[in-house]
């Protein structure tokens, strides 16, 4: 936030490190994942798309009202975010289960 205030003052508004901090995961995820079971890959594979699609309706928030009236990419945004962290919190649920022996 400082950063773009001080580059707005400047009259340059930088957003880079806010955009680098909003697309980091879907570069990290990935890498990370990798060598992760598959049903650890999936659960994240399921976040990260859900996490695409609320940003693709960040991008079209005025496209999705316009077609839809009723609702804004924005609210769709940020519901689709928040259900993203469904499949990683359902995983790590399936996780403590199978290290407690359930």
């Amino acid at each position: 936030m400082a950063w773009w205030r001080y580059t707005d003052l400047c009259g340059l508004g930088d957003l880079r490190p806010y955009l680098l901090l909003q697309m980091a995961p879907l570069v990290l995820i990935p890498l990370l994942q990798w060598r992760r079971p598959r049903r650890e890959r999936l659960a994240f594979g399921a976040a990260l798309g859900l996490y695409l699609l609320a940003k693709f309706c960040e991008v079209a928030d005025h496209a999705i009202f316009d077609a839809l009236g009723f609702v804004s990419g924005h609210t769709l945004k940020h519901l689709l975010a928040s259900a993203a962290a469904l499949p990683a919190w359902q995983l790590a649920r399936r996780l403590e289960k199978d290290r407690r022996g359930e």
